[in-house]
Parts: structure tokens; sequence; C-alpha cells
């Protein structure tokens, strides 16, 4: 009897065996398969501007340089951009490297004016250059007046197509109240906006009429000069120069 129940167990586990290996030999399901690919290509973002001497060729700065200047009477530059990426519109942006310069500039207070267009239409003018916030932007009888600083960078023109061409005029005029100049036959030697502009010793807050309050910004690093250097630069549209670098997060 033993035997018999032995050999019916033996029996009953074959089977059951059978019955698990049939089990998964018939798990099929259906199926659709549709193939593709991946593929791109690369954009660019590059920008031509020529004006002034410079040979659109040779890659030089775009540099002016405006002679025997007088009080009252405007001095202009003009430079025009062309977007000559393959396919991409991008943004251009005017960008002030040397602070030192620019708070030169800035210290005129109501002895300079400077106008920015763009196509013809003012994208910036100020008849107070001033980036002191002691003696800073203020509102005339409640009437917003062209007062303030030329900041380091701006936005200049948004979305500019393949090929599409932007004209930027840099205007700069010395007010036709300014009186201190250079000695008699001296005038050549002294560059327009020679920075850093160094308080008098009658008063360390005040450089005379020529330069108004005296500069806020000062870096050794941008040392001793005339001018005030100036770069364009194009961007992807919606980006600023500033945001270069920006690494997106990697998700699980």
């Amino acid at each position: 009897m033993k035997i018999k129940i032995f050999g019916l167990l033996v029996a009953v586990a074959l089977v059951g065996g059978l019955v698990v290996f049939a089990a998964h030999a018939t798990g099929a399901y259906f199926s659709d398969t549709h193939s593709g690919a991946v593929a791109g290509t690369i954009g660019d973002i590059h920008v031509t501007c020529t004006g002034g001497a410079t040979d659109p060729t040779s890659g030089a700065a775009l540099d002016f340089n405006w002679s025997g200047m007088l009080p009252g009477v405007p001095y202009t530059a003009t430079i025009h951009c062309q977007n000559t990426s393959a396919s991409n519109p991008e943004d251009l942006y005017i960008n002030f490297p040397n602070l030192t310069a620019l708070s030169a500039l800035n210290s005129l207070g109501t002895y300079g004016a400077v106008t920015i267009d763009v196509n013809g239409t003012p994208a910036f003018t100020s008849n107070n250059l001033n980036d002191n916030l002691v003696h800073g932007n203020h509102i005339n009888m409640g009437v917003p007046d062209t007062i303030g600083a030329l900041p380091p960078q701006f936005l200049l023109a948004s979305n500019v197509g393949p090929t599409a061409s932007v004209t930027v005029t840099f205007e700069f005029e010395y007010a036709s109240d300014l009186s201190s100049q250079p000695p008699a036959g001296q005038g050549d030697k002294s560059g327009w906006n020679t920075y850093p502009v160094v308080a008098t010793s009658t008063n360390p807050t005040m450089t005379g009429d020529v330069s108004g309050y005296a500069q806020v910004t000062v870096n050794a690093g941008d040392g001793t000069g005339s001018g005030l250097p100036f770069q364009i630069i194009a961007t992807e549209p919606g980006n600023k120069p500033t945001d270069k670098g920006t690494v997106a997060p990697i998700l699980p």
C-alpha cells in the first residue's frame, strides 16, 4: 500500500509540473512595432559688425575716435550688425566690460549726455549721467527726466532673424555750459572720458564741472586710459549674456 501511495504522489507531482510548464508556454501577447530615429542639426549664433575705420575681415575692435570735441556739439558713432547665423534668430546686447571707464562717464552728471539709437529709435537716453546713489536719479517737479547712468549691459534688439541687420548709433555731447578745458594748445593731449576720475584735493567728493561727482566704481584690473570699450554680444533668444553656463538638473 505504501508503494502505491508513493507512486500516486510522484504521478501528481509530475502532472503538476506539466501544468506549470504548459502555463508558461502559452503566455504569449500581441505586439506591433514601428521604428524611427532621432536626428537633428546643430544651430549657431553668430553676428558680424562693421563700422568706423575697421576692416570687417580683420576681426579688429570697432574703434571710433572723436577729435577736437567741443561743448554743445553732438558726436556720433554708428555700427551695423548682421545676424550671420545659418538658421537661428538671436538677441543682440551691448556690453561695457570696463566698469571703471563706464563709471567715469557716469560721473559727468549734467555735463554729459548719451543717446543710443537702434534703427533710429532711442534705446537709451540720459542728459544727466550719474551712477552715484547719493546724488543719483531723481524726479524733477514730479515729471520723470532723462536722468540716469548708462548701464553696464542692455538689450539692443530681440529675435533678430538670419541675415537681418541692426544699426546702432552711439551719440555723446558735452553740455554747452561746460567751462573747464585743457591749457591752450594742449587739447589734443586730453583724451575723452579719461579714467579713473580722481577727486580734487579741495573737495574730495567733487571733481569740478568736468566730471561732476567723483566716480563710484574703480577696479584695479580695469587699468587707466581714456575712451569707453564696448562689445556687441549675440545670444540665443530670451537669454542674457550672463545666463551662459547654466546646467539643467538630471532627472531620475
